[in-house]
């Protein structure tokens, strides 16, 4: 018997993705509720789950334990509420646990947890190593108030599920400062009870200062964390990670940019990662040729290290692969060093080589807005037909649930019949002024437009408010009009 497990407050927006992704595996559900006043419970009531209520006590351990006495199942899936696994690992996971469950050594399941921020996209920010699927035993239990831990036995084996991923949400960029402010509060909680910062609690704080926007703090603990010469190599690279990126995104002088990206490389010289991120952050300072030697450099790397890790796969047994090898902090930036290398081919006119980095670069990240509409750029700057096109799309995107979207980035840019047919397999009409601009059909959006503002025009006077009546009209509809008005003008002089 499977148990998923998870501790809720305020989660209407997350739970059910997780209840979706739970009820595929588990025979029974486990929510504990530590204070919603949205219709959280009722939700997960409604779905078949046992729910629970704790008093919250500013301790998540304490929480998550009280979820695990509540289970009956031998395995326990306990996911956050803003997880959930991804659809093609969920066939995997039953299998896994038989095959677990055939050695009583075997405790826990280690897999891929990935970070996604669904408001960019959900373009991948990060990867790390979780345990989230372990035996029901009364020795495995969370410790810890905040940034919980499972304590398991020291003798047990656990596995490293290299085809298991979770995809987290929960520092999307909407979501993300808040959390990270809570965050803090309750570190420095922690800190005060303990008396005193430990080696750890700095990549907590880290962690916390990148994600506000406090790049020289979070810095300052990154580097208080590399002090530590018994720091774990997961940990050490971490830390490094963020030293770059703070230097990066919060535009540091060169030279100290220069010299982050220096020592970062030196510490791990066989990783693609800094090498990415210094070709990228070239790409941006307008380096192009440096940029490109870096990048191509970063990707050779990067594939020597895929062929090492598939290589240890095939030589072992789940037992023996190392943590690192699911870590791939190099992903994330595989889509953008597409989209740039596919830029630079089309300043030297490889037309050929783009459309392969931005068909490579759609494939890792398939919402990648600037990458979608440099190939829709090129493909009409190649007079590809509307049916290719299409038969392109529909290889790269899930039409059921993407044509909404593509119809909407179309939209953008003119996208004539293509746009037309993403709209209908969407459900959406023809009549809205945004679609007839995306067909070129200047004439009927002009006259359905003036309909508008005749409308618009019309509340204005009964309200008294005719003085005011362009204030009414939102600035991009105005600009689209104008724009309108002048293609319908010089069409009719042409003719």
């Amino acid at each position: 018997m499977v148990s998923a497990c998870v501790i809720v407050k305020n989660e209407v927006g997350n739970l059910p993705r997780w209840l979706d992704s739970m009820r595929q595996i588990a025979d029974e559900m486990i929510v504990v509720d530590t204070g919603s006043t949205d219709d959280t419970v009722a939700l997960a009531r409604q779905a078949g789950a046992r729910v629970f209520h704790f008093d919250w006590n500013d301790d998540f351990a304490a929480a998550k334990n009280y979820a695990l006495d509540q289970a009956h199942g031998q395995w326990i899936l306990f996911l956050d509420a803003d997880e959930y696994f991804t659809k093609e690992s969920i066939p995997r996971i039953r299998p896994l646990l038989h095959q677990a469950g055939q050695n009583p050594q075997t405790l826990g399941i280690l897999c891929r947890l990935v970070n996604v921020d669904v408001d960019a996209g959900w373009r991948m920010s990060s990867a790390i190593i979780q345990q989230r699927i372990f035996r029901h035993r009364l020795d495995i239990r969370y410790t810890g108030a905040i940034h919980e831990s499972l304590t398991i036995p020291q003798e047990s084996v656990r596995l490293l599920a290299d085809d298991i991923t979770i995809y987290h949400t929960g520092y999307s960029t909407s979501v993300a400062k808040k959390k990270m402010q809570r965050n803090r509060a309750l570190m420095q909680v922690k800190i005060r009870k303990q008396g005193g910062v430990k080696p750890l609690d700095y990549g907590y704080l880290m962690d916390i200062a990148y994600g506000l926007g406090e790049y020289r703090e979070a810095i300052d603990h990154a580097r208080q964390m590399l002090s530590y010469p018994e720091l774990a190599e997961d940990y050490r690279e971490r830390a490094y990670e963020i030293w770059t990126s703070s230097c990066i995104e919060g535009k540091f002088p060169e030279e100290e940019t220069i010299q982050a990206l220096r020592e970062a490389r030196a510490a791990f010289p066989r990783d693609a990662e800094f090498v990415l991120m210094q070709g990228l952050w070239l790409y941006e300072s307008g380096d192009y040729l440096s940029a490109e030697d870096l990048l191509q450099q970063g990707l050779s790397l990067y594939a020597q290290w895929q062929r090492q890790q598939r290589s240890e796969r095939q030589a072992g047994n789940s037992e023996n692969i190392s943590v690192t090898a699911l870590i791939d902090n190099a992903e994330r930036l595989l889509p953008t060093v597409d989209w740039r290398l596919g830029q630079l081919c089309m300043l030297r006119g490889d037309m050929a080589g783009a459309q392969t980095h931005y068909l490579a670069g759609l494939k890792r990240h398939r919402y990648h807005t600037g990458l979608l509409s440099d190939f829709l750029a090129l493909l009409r700057r190649l007079g590809a037909a509307n049916a290719d096109v299409i038969e392109l799309l529909n290889g790269l995107y899930d039409v059921r649930h993407d044509a909404g979207w593509l119809a909407q980035e179309l939209a953008q840019h003119h996208g004539g019949d293509v746009y037309v047919y993403y709209l209908h397999r969407s459900g959406g009409s023809l009549k809205s002024d945004d679609a007839l601009m995306a067909t070129r059909n200047y004439q009927a959006a002009a006259v359905q437009a003036a309909a508008e503002l005749s409308q618009i025009y019309g509340l204005a006077v009964w309200s008294g408010h005719d003085d005011g009546i362009c204030s009414l009209i939102p600035s991009k509809q105005r600009w689209q009009y104008a724009d309108m008005l002048k293609a319908d003008s010089n069409d009719g002089a042409q003719e």
